[in-house]
């Protein structure tokens, strides 16, 4: 059982994580909106805009977590859905739950857009140097692998 009192104050932090939250997700949708432009400047902006909403983040849910745990309340999925059983919590915990899902969505995204034109740019590098491009594809264990490169003299048949 969470006290009144410690219920007043992690509804006040859960408010303060889920705007700091809001913040992240509309800084990740900059982010891959300046990854799909691939406009250099703006991609340095919108990153030094994330770390710095990361470490408003940080601060919020460092005391959110030691109050969590000084009340007894897992801080994991499981704790989050204990906070939403006291009315006061209930909707910032809900909140909470659906913006770190977004959060990790988005960030999940970008992570792709920025290892997919690390590749591109790898490829187009390779291509000014003479060199082939480094066509990847999956090795027997499931992970990227760079191809065979055949040369000239090998067919199709032999690859």
């Amino acid at each position: 059982m969470i006290d009144p009192q410690a219920q007043s104050r992690l509804a006040e932090l859960a408010e303060r994580a889920v705007r700091s939250l809001s913040e992240l997700s509309a800084e990740l949708d900059r982010e891959e909106e300046a990854l799909r432009l691939r406009t250099a400047d703006k991609v340095s902006d919108a990153v030094a805009d994330k770390v710095t909403t990361l470490r408003e983040l940080e601060v919020v849910t460092g005391d959110l977590v030691g109050l969590m745990r000084q009340c007894g309340v897992s801080v994991d999925r499981k704790g989050l859905a204990t906070l939403t059983e006291y009315p006061r919590l209930a909707d910032s915990g809900r909140r909470l739950e659906a913006l770190l899902d977004e959060c990790h969505g988005k960030n999940h995204r970008n992570g792709a857009l920025i290892e997919f034109n690390r590749s591109l740019a790898e490829n187009l590098f390779a291509l000014v140097r003479g060199e082939p491009a480094g066509t990847r594809t999956y090795g027997r264990q499931g992970r990227m692998a760079s191809a065979p490169q055949l040369s000239s003299s090998q067919t199709i048949a032999k690859a």
